[in-house]
């Protein structure tokens, strides 16, 4: 960064400060010496092509704040998505192109950072800091304690908890915490010290409601409204750190899931569905601003032609693994995946329409997927077991398909009975 006043003016003490603050974060910064260090011209000549292919020839169409947002949003996606540059190493790629060439997952992402007017979204920037302040505070604290974790929360109340406990939970021995249930599913202190809070949080907002959680004993409802809550789903992807854990969130009334909510707490990802509502995706950006929401499925999502399958293999699924296999030699389905983490997230790729979901449960499935079939209704899909019938998930065993594309399950459904009566 520079010598400004707004950073450290020249003062190493600052600097410091400042480290201290982003070793948190794998990070650092430096201030350069504005007389030999070259990095800064790379900086400033950015500020040339601005002017060269911004602001000269699309003066004439920024009028007013709205407009200037327009046309900068605009160039930000031509600038990084569709010219190709010169510079060491590109040898014309856009950056896009390059950063997928060097492997870097989901950069296409990075596109959907929006164009700011910082005067505008200051507030806003620096509750971000919330996350990094915290972050430092809970190195402080006992983290294996569930009462210094929650006490945390009073002074991140604009922060989101879950989230910040499950970041700094993964820096520490995760495995060390892991205990196995008596289904023979796997645990950790995380798990239960977040339903708690939950449990905690609801019974205070809405006293009398019902609570159905993942990790402890069902609490009977004392009005028409119950909450289903799986906090971690995808415990042993959080063991792994792998970032496919999400946040499973339903609200019934009476026998009916009047709401569903599914977050990828890795990505920011929000799917919900409401009522009778279309099921709709948010991407909560990293600086907070609100993002409007896109009805699913939609056609960004969906690769027009291609079957796309994903799947959950298990010790006994070899008939599922026979057909997919086959059916990738025979060229009928495109790209198979088999994530490990939260099912709920499949949910939302098939809600999407970007993959077609095929799982198998060895056990009666549980209330907290009742959540991602509710995503896959309301997108206009639905979800099936090998005789073709809607079936409700909550305690189901075997097979089923979710998914939106109609020719697709009943592609699948079809190979797959026939595959399991020769087998």
């Amino acid at each position: 960064m520079d010598n400004g006043a707004e950073f450290c003016l020249g003062s190493e003490r600052k600097e410091a400060e400042w480290n201290t603050h982003f070793d948190l974060l794998n990070a650092g910064v430096y201030s350069y010496n504005p007389h030999f260090d070259v990095r800064k011209n790379l900086i400033e000549r950015t500020h040339l092509s601005d002017d060269q292919e911004f602001f000269v020839p699309r003066a004439f169409a920024m009028h007013d704040e709205k407009s200037f947002l327009d046309e900068a949003s605009y160039y930000n996606y031509h600038w990084n998505a569709l010219r190709p540059h010169s510079g060491i190493e590109m040898n014309g790629c856009t950056p896009l192109d390059k950063l997928k060439s060097c492997g870097i997952v989901a950069a296409d992402r990075i596109l959907l950072f929006p164009t700011l007017i910082l005067e505008n979204h200051i507030g806003w920037i620096r509750q971000v800091t919330d996350l990094i302040r915290f972050q430092k505070d809970f190195l402080s604290v006992d983290h294996t304690s569930t009462e210094a974790l929650l006490g945390l929360r009073m002074d991140y109340k604009n922060s989101i908890y879950a989230q910040n406990v499950l970041t700094q939970y993964q820096i520490f021995n995760v495995e060390e915490n892991v205990e196995n249930k008596k289904d023979g599913t796997l645990v950790t202190k995380i798990d239960r010290a977040t339903e708690n809070f939950a449990r905690r949080a609801f019974f205070a907002a809405f006293p009398g409601i019902g609570f159905c959680g993942e990790e402890f004993d069902e609490t009977e409802s004392q009005n028409e409204y119950r909450i289903i809550l799986d906090p971690v789903d995808g415990t042993n992807a959080l063991i792994s750190n792998d970032p496919r854990v999400g946040i499973n969130l339903a609200v019934q009334k009476h026998s009916e899931l009047v709401t569903a909510i599914v977050a990828n707490t890795a990505t920011g990802q929000v799917c919900y569905a409401q009522g009778n509502e279309p099921t709709r995706l948010i991407q909560l950006p990293q600086l907070l601003i609100s993002a409007a929401a896109r009805v699913l499925p939609d056609p960004r999502d969906k690769l027009l032609g291609k079957t796309r399958v994903l799947t959950r293999f298990r010790g006994n699924d070899s008939f599922m693994e026979k057909t997919l296999f086959r059916l990738w030699n025979e060229k009928k389905n495109n790209h198979v995946v088999s994530p490990a983490g939260s099912a709920a997230l499949n949910f939302i790729d098939a809600a999407k329409g970007l993959y077609t979901y095929v799982h198998e449960w060895v056990t009666p499935s549980k209330t907290h997927d009742l959540t991602g079939k509710k995503l896959v209704d309301n997108a206009g899909g639905k979800v099936i077991d090998l005789d073709g019938n809607l079936i409700e998930l909550a305690g189901h065993e075997g097979v089923f398909i979710a998914g939106v594309n109609e020719k697709e399950i009943e592609m699948l459904r079809e190979i797959m009975n026939n595959e399991r009566i020769e087998e």
